[in-house]
């Protein structure tokens, strides 16, 4: 199956809506849609980037089969450098299933996952950077994580790659140069400058591999655990956080029995709070049950939010959660800050030497500093950072890849071994840092890349 094939797929999702869109590409793509297309304009003679209105009938029996929309978008001004048309009908899974048969049936064939972007990627109308940004904007969980998907897709990332590894390969020239002509008058290279040169890439690439952990966060959110004893707020921080009645609140310790969870846009950062069981001796089987769970929940959570009651006293519970917060990301919550103080906060400093944050979840004061902390304490200020930001793991593993050539050619140079062991290792990284944005490629990579998209994009 080539790349000469014309491909279609329904490019909205399945089921009842009310727009359908089916997705054509390819050389055929407009004469395709154009034996069966009745209206006003001849589709085989329609300027491109226009919409037509028309049915759709079928050539031998007549019957209208769809009334549309047809958008035409021809070579090479086109999402994907081909010839394009869109074809937009009322969102009946049937009829749209119907549209896409009559295609598949005149010479199309059903697209593979991805191939809409990857041919935009072969024809270069994407760098692999900005192609593999297009599944990170469709699947992002918050403003922020869209913010830098565009960002990505528009090529922010890309160009930053590429004047890196530009930077690389004006390293790598005079050292080929001399090695390829030993002959010719190719002006003698200072490895000091060379060694400058190489540290200053490393030092750049290092720069953006600072922001892959918050990348990560970012793209694939974060887990926080809301603990602490029984009857302390932690449900009704929990809806705060929310901005829902998520939980049930009661006055009776122990009603959190099992873990609840939900997603949340804190500041940008997609967060699954986990609001556990309280913590405390009991006889109840069930909340045994809860209690364990709420330990494993502990162990696995990214952040740790321990809920202390401001009104209480504390408790071994308490400074067994503040420990635990203390080897983890982590936030003491005051809760019931309109109650009188009872909490000693020397002991509390004491036991425990990271964020605290005094709130009233019942009356929603101090939840908004609450959240600009934990943005904090996972982004590490980044998110409003002008340097492109790290959200994949392959392109953080081939920019590790490419420091470790760098520091390799670097200590070839400072050993004074043969310039041709550093050229290798700096082509090695030119190389490497190219996987990213698709200056250097294989097909089982492409192919590994696009088989994550759905079939119409």
């Amino acid at each position: 199956m080539g790349s000469s094939d014309t491909i279609c797929a329904l490019a909205t999702p399945p089921g009842e809506a009310g727009l359908g869109i089916i997705r054509l590409s390819g050389s055929d793509a407009i004469s395709v849609v154009a034996k069966f297309f009745q209206g006003k304009q001849d589709l085989l003679k329609a300027k491109s980037h226009r919409v037509f209105y028309g049915k759709l009938i079928h050539p031998e029996t007549q019957e209208t089969i769809a009334e549309v929309m047809c958008a035409i978008m021809k070579s090479p001004h086109s999402y994907t450098g081909e010839n394009v048309v869109e074809v937009s009908a009322h969102g009946n899974p049937l009829l749209l299933q119907r549209i896409l048969q009559i295609f598949l049936s005149s010479g199309c064939r059903l697209a593979e996952n991805g191939e809409f972007t990857k041919r935009a990627f072969l024809n270069g109308k994407l760098d692999l950077s900005q192609a593999e940004a297009v599944i990170q904007v469709v699947r992002a969980k918050t403003s922020s994580a869209l913010t830098m998907a565009v960002q990505h897709l528009e090529g922010k990332l890309g160009r930053h790659l590429k004047e890196i590894r530009k930077k690389i390969l004006a390293i790598l020239s005079p050292i080929e140069a001399g090695i390829d002509f030993p002959e010719e008058e190719v002006p003698e290279v200072s490895s000091q400058g060379l060694k400058e040169d190489i540290i200053e890439v490393i030092e750049q690439i290092q720069e953006l591999l600072k922001t892959a952990a918050s990348g990560k966060i970012l793209r694939e959110g974060v887990s926080a655990i809301i603990a602490g004893k029984p009857n302390v707020g932690k449900s009704s921080l929990f809806n705060a956080l929310l901005r829902e009645s998520r939980a049930i609140v009661t006055p009776i310790p122990g009603t959190t029995r099992d873990s609840l969870e939900e997603w949340a846009d804190i500041k940008g950062i997609p967060v699954k709070f986990v609001d556990t069981a309280g913590l405390r001796n009991t006889r109840s089987r069930v909340e045994k049950i809860g209690i364990a769970r709420s330990r494993e929940s502990l162990a696995k959570g990214e952040l740790v939010l321990v809920v202390l009651d401001q009104s209480g006293k504390l408790e071994s519970y308490d400074l067994e959660l503040l420990n635990i917060a203390q080897k983890k990301r982590g936030i003491a919550v005051l809760n019931k800050s309109d109650l009188s103080s009872a909490l000693d906060l020397q002991k509390i400093r004491e036991a425990y030497k990271g964020e605290l944050v005094s709130v009233s979840a019942l009356h929603n004061q101090g939840i908004q500093e609450l959240e600009e902390k934990i943005a904090d304490i996972l982004m590490e200020g980044q998110i409003h950072s002008d340097t492109p930001m790290i959200t994949l793991m392959r392109h953080q593993a081939c920019l590790e890849r490419t420091v470790h050539f760098l520091t390799e050619s670097l200590g070839t140079l400072e050993k004074n071994y043969p310039l041709d062991l550093a050229a290798a290792d700096l082509r090695g990284a030119a190389e490497t840092i190219g996987e990213i944005t698709g200056d250097y490629y294989t097909d089982d990579l492409i192919e590994k890349i696009f088989s994550d998209f759905c079939i119409g994009k």
